[in-house]
C-alpha cells in the first residue's frame, strides 16, 4: 500500500525540524533554566508558537505546485 499524499521535501524538513525543536526545548532539564525569570520551556513554547506558523506560511505561499481552478463550463441544474 503506498502513500497517498506525497509530503513536499521542505514540509518534510519542516515537521522533523518541528519535532527536534519540540524535544529539546522540552526535555526536563530545560524546567529549571530560568531567563528573564521566566523557564527555557516558556521561551520553547513561546517561540514554537510564532516561528512554527510564519515558517509554514512561508513554505506555503512558495510552493509552486498546482492552482486551483473553478470549471466554468460546469451546469448548474438542479
Amino acid at each position: 500500500m503506498g502513500n497517498w499524499y506525497r509530503l513536499p521535501k521542505s514540509e518534510g524538513i519542516f515537521l522533523v525540524t518541528i519535532i527536534i525543536y519540540a524535544v529539546i526545548f522540552f526535555l526536563p532539564w530545560s524546567y529549571d533554566v530560568m531567563i528573564m525569570n521566566i523557564t527555557l520551556q516558556a521561551w520553547g513554547a513561546y517561540g514554537l508558537h510564532i516561528l512554527a506558523p510564519v515558517i509554514a506560511i512561508f513554505l506555503i505561499m512558495r510552493s509552486k505546485e498546482t492552482k486551483v481552478t473553478a470549471d466554468t463550463k460546469q451546469s448548474l441544474d438542479t
